[in-house]
C-alpha cells in the first residue's frame, strides 16, 4: 500500500493489480478522517456516516412508493400471433321448424321390362258361332265406279265405265271380285299413291278385264300408299 499525491494505492496480493481511494481534487476546506467500523456488516447492508467522519454498516430503508406516473404513448402494434388450436364442438341446438315443402322432381326413365310371367292355363272352349253364309253379296254398277270401304268382302258387276281402286280405304286382307257383266272391255284403274301388281308377275298398273272376265283383288298393303295383287279369268 502507497500514497501517491492524494491517493491511497492498494495493491492486489498476487499479481499487477490495485485498488486506488482518492480525495478530492479541490473543495476541501478542513482535513477529514474517516473511523472504519469494527466489522464487516451484514449482507444487503451500507456504509453509513454519522456526519463526524464514524462509517458504520447500516440497512438500506426503502422509502414510500411515490405516485403513479403518467401513462406513455401507447407502442406500435405488434405482429399477430399464431392462430389458437380449434376448440371442441358445441352442443347441438335445437332442431328449426320444418321448412315448405319443396316442388315435385322431375320423373325418372322407365324401368327395364320384367322377364315375361308364365303362360296361363288355356280357357274353355266357347260355344260354336252361328254358321255364315257362302254368298258373296253382290253391288251391281253400271257407270264408272271407284271401290269404297265397304265393298270388301262383295263382289262388284259392272256392265260399263270400268272400276278405279283408291287408296287409304282398304287395310291388309280385304278382297273385292271385280265381274265384267258386258261384252265389252272394262278397265280396272290403278288409283293414285295405289300399286296394282298382277299377280305372279312385276307388272303393275292400270288391268284390262276382257268380256264376262272374272278378277279378284288382296290388299297386302294398306295405308296411303296400298298395294293390291290381281288375278283372275280374262285378265291383261
Amino acid at each position: 500500500m502507497t500514497t501517491i499525491g492524494g491517493k491511497l494505492k492498494i495493491e492486489q496480493g498476487t499479481g499487477s493489480y490495485y485498488v486506488v481511494i482518492k480525495s478530492p481534487d479541490a473543495g476541501l476546506t478542513q482535513d477529514i478522517t474517516l473511523t472504519l467500523p469494527s466489522s464487516d456488516g451484514s449482507a444487503g447492508q451500507v456504509l453509513t456516516t454519522d456526519g463526524s467522519g464514524h462509517l458504520d454498516w447500516a440497512t438500506s430503508l426503502t422509502g414510500p412508493t411515490g405516485p403513479t406516473g403518467f401513462t406513455g404513448p401507447q407502442g406500435t402494434q405488434g405482429n399477430q400471433g399464431p392462430t389458437g388450436f380449434t376448440g371442441p364442438t358445441g352442443l347441438t341446438g335445437p332442431q328449426g321448424t320444418q321448412g315448405n315443402q319443396g316442388p315435385t322432381g322431375f320423373t325418372g326413365p322407365t324401368g327395364f321390362t320384367g322377364p315375361q310371367g308364365d303362360q296361363g292355363n288355356t280357357g274353355p272352349t266357347g260355344p260354336q258361332g252361328v254358321a255364315g253364309t257362302n254368298a258373296i253379296t253382290q253391288n251391281s254398277k253400271s257407270t264408272a265406279y271407284t271401290l269404297i270401304a265397304s265393298d270388301a268382302g262383295k263382289h262388284i258387276a259392272i256392265t260399263s265405265g270400268g272400276v278405279t281402286v283408291p287408296a287409304s280405304v282398304f287395310s291388309i286382307g280385304d278382297t273385292i271380285t271385280i265381274y265384267n257383266n258386258s261384252s265389252s272391255n272394262q278397265t280396272i284403274t290403278q288409283g293414285t299413291n295405289v300399286t296394282l301388281r298382277l299377280a305372279g308377275t312385276i307388272s303393275t298398273g292400270n288391268r284390262t278385264l276382257s268380256q264376262y272376265g272374272l278378277a279378284t283383288l288382296l290388299c297386302v298393303t294398306g295405308g296411303a300408299s296400298p298395294v293390291f295383287v290381281i288375278s283372275g279369268g280374262g285378265l291383261t
